[in-house]
């Protein structure tokens, strides 16, 4: 973790952008979903974060956290015209074009807890023998900043 805050610090950038990636059921949400109710450390609060999961993009805005659904795969910049300008960090996950991203964090966990969490979650059988298989993250980029961490060793 500590690598991670570091890299957000050494960009020097008014907001930083996080291609978030890993496997079905690695904890991708979860992770992002604590950030957002908790801030990151002493150094992020949580109304400077906002999220874009499975293209819905959630905020805090001090008296509620609105959602805002976006249909195109491939196009984020629709949702940055609703974040405020306080937000210093955007977390998008599993982005389909991660070339305008700053930091590529890759969230990975052991495969037993990757299986024990999609088999609570998914309902559709076919679809969560998909998941299962799937062993592989492809990123077609290469970056300079690039993080894994460890769902099981996370800690805010």
């Amino acid at each position: 973790m500590k690598n991670f805050l570091d890299l957000i610090q050494k960009i020097d950038k008014k907001r930083v952008i996080v291609g978030v990636v890993g496997l079905p059921g690695s904890g991708k949400s979860t992770i992002l979903k604590n950030f957002r109710k908790n801030g990151i450390k002493n150094l992020i609060k949580p109304y400077q974060i906002a999220v874009i999961d499975d293209l819905v993009m959630s905020i805090n805005l001090f008296f509620c956290r609105p959602k805002y659904k976006n249909k195109s795969a491939l196009n984020y910049k629709p949702f940055f015209r609703f974040i405020p300008s306080w937000v210093k960090i955007v977390f998008i996950t599993n982005p389909k074009n991660l070339e305008f991203v700053d930091i590529c964090l890759e969230v990975v966990t052991k495969e037993e807890n990757r299986v024990k969490n999609l088999k609570k979650r998914e309902k559709n059988k076919e679809r969560l023998e998909n998941f299962i298989n799937q062993k592989d993250v492809i990123i077609d980029f290469k970056y300079d900043n690039f993080i894994r961490i460890e769902n099981e060793n996370f800690n805010n």
